[in-house]
């Protein structure tokens, strides 16, 4: 069987979530699967920046991402034609959208539905264009593949889906986050690279309205000032829509020398981040997945996440879930976990558990078997 695998819709670095899931989905297909034959459809941004096994190739289509109008034109008209000249048994298109007319059978990893459910996010066109290609994508697909039982109800109830097309396959976190490292090097550097000068809470996903960051600095604020916390907490992610809004409410609540934002983060530096820190919260209204509390727990960092939408799915008993509406609740969970050594301790422990109840090869298993079934009822 050839597969082929859709890579023609990031950039590098800048592909967040969605492009983490597709470079461990190829680094760890050829781990379980030897037999079969794939081809990866990347572009000119992110050509040769894939390790390939022995049963993949490379087929570099001439566009760039960074101009979103090409790529959704090339990957519509010009697109299916490739993946018929390649001769491809089977597609997978792990970023929501896929090619409408192909004519081979096709599996769309639809990870969230931020366009319908937190439309602020983007612009009228950009809405415009996303919702339409959601729509047909999902209603084309001979599968859709999820990544929780919560985005599986949400995609059977916008588009009118029955559960049988919509299958649940979790996500797994980068084998580099965990508990190893050397934590005297790691604070140096922390110091030296982003000016962390004692002990932090954690956050880390881009400054975009669903992510409720406006809520975590409010509590934030609650727990210095009823609590009496000292750590500082670091923002670290993309500096998304929200920022010029999040630095005034920083200084506005006299946070501006207890608040770092970092900007963009390697993924070089992200494991020593998580793992330096205290606490990682998470205060999202709105998830697919949650893979940075995932992250937290497999670096033996204790987790205070939202109880909405997917979050509850990925952490189970393993951290502390609060209203992203409640800032007292938020504040006093953040202060729970700092003040008692030993709660926090059973976190960390129930943490470490969790995670590696995840795995990148289960996650290939499942996936490899759905395209499989494609292909056998073809």
């Amino acid at each position: 069987m050839k597969i082929g695998i859709n890579a023609i819709f990031f950039v590098p670095g800048e592909g967040g979530g969605i492009e983490r899931y597709l470079r461990n989905l190829v680094r760890a297909l050829p781990k379980i699967d030897r037999k079969n034959k794939y081809i990866l459809f990347t572009n000119k941004d992110n050509k040769g920046t894939f390790c390939l096994a022995e049963n993949f190739k490379e087929y570099c289509v001439p566009i760039s991402a960074r101009s979103r109008i090409m790529k959704i034109l090339w990957e519509q008209i010009v697109f299916p034609l490739e993946v018929k000249q390649a001769r491809v048994d089977v597609l997978l298109s792990p970023g929501n959208i896929a090619p409408i007319l192909l004519q081979c059978p096709s599996a769309v990893v639809i990870h969230d539905l931020i366009p319908f459910v937190w439309p602020k996010n983007f612009s009228r066109r950009e809405l415009a264009v996303l919702k339409p290609l959601f729509t047909a994508t999902a209603r084309a697909a001979s599968r859709i593949i999820t990544v929780s039982k919560s985005s599986q109800k949400q995609i059977m109830r916008q588009f009118n889906i029955p559960r049988k097309r919509v299958s649940v396959v979790p996500e797994a976190c980068d084998e580099k986050f965990s508990t190893d490292g050397d934590s005297v090097k790691e604070n140096r550097l922390l110091k030296e690279r982003f000016g962390i000068k004692r002990d932090f809470i954690l956050y880390t996903a881009a400054t975009r309205p669903h992510k409720n960051v406006s809520g975590l600095l409010k509590a934030f604020s609650r727990a210095r000032n009823r609590f009496g916390i000292e750590h500082m907490l670091v923002i670290a992610g993309p500096l998304g829509s929200e920022h010029a809004h999040l630095l005034e409410l920083t200084k506005n609540l006299d946070l501006n020398e207890h608040v770092i934002f970092t900007g963009y983060v390697s993924d070089g530096m992200l494991p020593a981040l998580y793992r330096s820190a205290s606490l990682s919260v998470y205060p999202s209204f709105y998830e697919g997945f949650g893979l940075p509390v995932l992250e937290s727990m497999a670096s033996g960092t204790p987790v205070v996440a939202s109880n909405t939408t997917s979050l509850p799915e990925v952490v189970g008993d393993a951290g502390i879930l609060v209203s992203p509406y409640n800032f007292e609740e938020m504040a006093t969970a953040m202060y729970k976990v700092l003040s008692d050594d030993a709660y926090r301790f059973d976190l960390v422990a129930l943490g470490e558990k969790r995670a590696r109840a995840f795995s990148w090869e289960e996650t290939a298993k499942q996936v490899l078997g759905l395209l499989e079934a494609l292909c056998w009822l073809r």
